[in-house]
């Protein structure tokens, strides 16, 4: 017998100790085994930065990340053993709101929620019937309405036992399980492969850290403009790849892919958990199922889910972003110490995936902030900046240091940002609904108020000319596109499920669920579908074009003496991830562009990689195109077998023909 809390009247009353079910305790172990993913990869960002003075090989490198680890450990466990996390447990000094909120606020709620409608419908619209200043302003002063609504009458009160464990164990397993295997059969190439996954081949071959390019040349050159040697996570899949003896790309393919797709869905699950007010499995299948119908844009929010979960920036907006809130919920909410320490190591972590993290991380922290310093929360919401504060400092050191962060590439205003991430038409309107009015399906006190900060903050940002401003301050205009990653919208939308009808009881429980996985598979895209440029593969595959990688690695062992291979595009982009000592001349025409070296260099290579690929216009001289193929050092070069003209200027430079591969004419000098 032990004493528990009354809920009726707060007094201690005899009960019996319930054996946690085995589900329940499941579902606790995978949570800290992703809490201690987190800390571990904090620890190894935080190594890797001191190595950028330290210059260590990779081996010695883990050997220090095995030994802190330990240590990490061994920390890890004595803070959550003093954490107050389970379930049931009520934490003094955390914030709830009654369970009349909507009656006594109720004109606010029809006036917010019909507002949000509004502004998520017409979000979705063509920018040429309504322009984008219309759902902007009607989102904006939804948000304000709710703010309103959820500040009055804001009281202090015991925070209400977390749900039960075991709720909904068994499909958030099987899903995440689910997708972590169909990652390994679904090809969707993308061109940044060039340069992140490179990074890992090179660094498992070589055993050692690149300070400089790798990509184009032997770090003969400074390192890509826009790409700080921040990001840590290509290293540490390198390092590994280079201990066990495998290939980068197999490691990258093979084991990070479907592990980091497997959290990416228990984090979903687990934030899920935090938010939803009931029916959490329903939420959370809801909210699977946008993620794997959002395929109508191939950068949309599940786009970068198991699909591209391969790359640091998709791990961030899949995984991390979804996780963070969940610690910063537990934080306001139970003063969980454990949780905010965990926030900590998540910005550590963050900027150890991509460097957009140095503009996002903050970004999330002001939009739980404000509604904590709102509720006179004063000392625990400043004290949530400090998960802002590494990706802060790295972004000052990067400027501090010379490094330049500027990276040429479009610049997207709000409207098209928001279409881009968060869709048009149906699946943009659900977005949008799901932006403006989940504070009002989300769970009442904490949850509804950070959902609110978020919903805020993003309509802030998405405000016509506030991007153009933040351009001015920060030069990252390729990336500002991603503004809208600040919010977890698969959750949102996944709170659909909750709405409840009146005196519908258990018997209309599943009708919410079912209407909104209806509208987004009726309205969406599948992930896998060919024309969001995925393929299915019969056996677990690189994510690579079959053929062309037949073809370059073919070429490969044509050229065993080394240099540098000129050969089609799609070919050349395959070049660096199957060797270190070899290059392509272009592998990638938008690192090209970065590529701090001067412009005649940068035409050489175009000019090259036009002629083998077929692009249109005219032909260069002979004189022209020998004194690029002399300057670039090109020492194979293929050409599609049936462009004559193509065959005909190179060989009067000097090549001649070395052997046919395939669909290729090979020529040498």
């Amino acid at each position: 017998m032990v004493l528990v809390q009354s809920p009726a009247r707060g007094r201690p009353r005899l009960g019996r100790v319930v054996s946690p079910s085995s589900a329940a305790l499941q579902t606790k172990w995978w949570d800290r085994a992703l809490d201690l993913a987190v800390v571990a990869f904090a620890g190894w960002t935080l190594l890797y930065h001191l190595n950028l003075v330290l210059r260590l090989p990779t081996t010695p490198l883990l050997a220090l990340w095995v030994l802190s680890m330990s240590a990490i450990g061994v920390g890890y466990i004595w803070v959550r053993g003093r954490s107050a996390e389970e379930p049931g447990a009520a934490q003094d000094a955390a914030a709830s709101h009654g369970t009349d909120l909507a009656r006594k606020n109720r004109a606010l709620a029809i006036a917010a929620i019909a507002l949000g409608a509004a502004a998520g419908a017409t979000a979705g619209l063509p920018r040429s019937s309504v322009p984008w200043a219309v759902p902007v302003t009607l989102g904006l002063t939804g948000v304000v309405l709710t703010a309103v609504a959820l500040l009055r009458g804001y009281e202090r009160r015991e925070t209400p036992s977390e749900a039960r464990r075991d709720a909904g164990f068994a499909p958030a397993m099987l899903t995440g399980l689910g997708l972590a295997v169909l990652s390994l059969f679904t090809v969707n190439t993308d061109g940044d492969d060039a340069y992140f996954v490179s990074r890992s081949v090179w660094i498992g071959i070589r055993g050692e850290l690149p300070f400089r390019d790798v990509i184009f040349t032997d770090q003969a050159v400074d390192h890509i403009a826009g790409e700080a040697p921040v990001a840590s996570i290509e290293a540490l899949l390198g390092a590994l790849a280079h201990l066990f003896g495998v290939s980068g790309a197999s490691i990258t393919w093979y084991v990070f892919l479907p592990a980091v797709t497997f959290g990416a869905v228990w984090a979903l699950w687990r934030l899920t958990r935090q938010w939803a007010p009931r029916r959490m499995t329903w939420c959370f299948l809801v909210a699977v199922v946008y993620l794997l119908w959002s395929g109508t844009s191939v950068v949309s929010l599940g786009s970068f889910h198991f699909i591209r979960m391969w790359q640091g920036k998709a791990v961030f907006v899949s995984l991390l972003v979804p996780l963070i809130y969940v610690y910063f919920t537990r934080w306001a909410e139970r003063r969980d110490r454990g949780a905010l320490i965990l926030a900590v190591a998540a910005g550590v972590c963050a900027v150890g995936l991509t460097s957009t993290a140095v503009f996002l991380l903050p970004l999330m922290v002001v939009a739980v902030v404000v509604p904590m310093l709102a509720t006179r929360q004063v000392r625990a919401g400043l004290a949530v900046f400090a998960a802002a504060g590494y990706p802060i400092a790295a972004g000052l050191v990067v400027v501090l240091s010379g490094d330049t962060a500027e990276v040429t590439g479009a610049f997207r205003p709000a409207a098209t940002a928001y279409a881009l991430v968060l869709l048009t038409g149906v699946m943009g309107a659900v977005s949008g609904i799901a932006l403006w009015v989940s504070p009002w399906l989300a769970r009442r006190g904490v949850p509804a108020l950070i959902v609110a900060g978020i919903a805020g903050m993003t309509t802030v940002l998405l405000v016509p000319g506030v991007l153009e401003l933040i351009r001015e301050l920060i030069p990252a205009d390729p990336v500002l596109w991603r503004i809208p990653w600040i919010a977890p919208v698969p959750v949102l939308v996944g709170l659909f499920a909750a709405v409840r009808f009146p005196g519908g009881g258990q018997r209309l429980t599943a009708v919410p669920a079912l209407v909104a996985a209806g509208t987004l598979v009726l309205s969406g895209q599948p992930l896998w579908s060919a024309e969001n440029g995925t393929t299915l593969a019969a056996h677990p595959s690189w994510k690579a074009n079959a053929k062309d990688l037949d073809l370059a690695m073919t070429i490969l062992r044509a050229n065993p003496d080394g240099g540098t291979i000129l050969a089609p595009r799609p070919i050349m982009r395959y070049v660096p991830l199957l060797t270190a000592s070899e290059h392509a001349v272009a592998p990638n025409a938008h690192y090209l562009k970065n590529l701090p070296v001067s412009g005649r260099v940068k035409d050489d290579r175009k000019l090259l990689s036009a002629l083998a690929s077929g692009s249109a216009g005219p032909l260069p001289t002979v004189a022209r195109t020998e004194a690029a193929l002399n300057r670039v050092n090109v020492t194979y070069a293929c050409v599609w077998a049936t462009r004559a003209e193509r065959l005909s200027l190179l060989r009067r430079t000097g090549l001649r023909p070395e052997r046919r591969i395939g669909e290729l004419q090979c020529l040498a000098p």
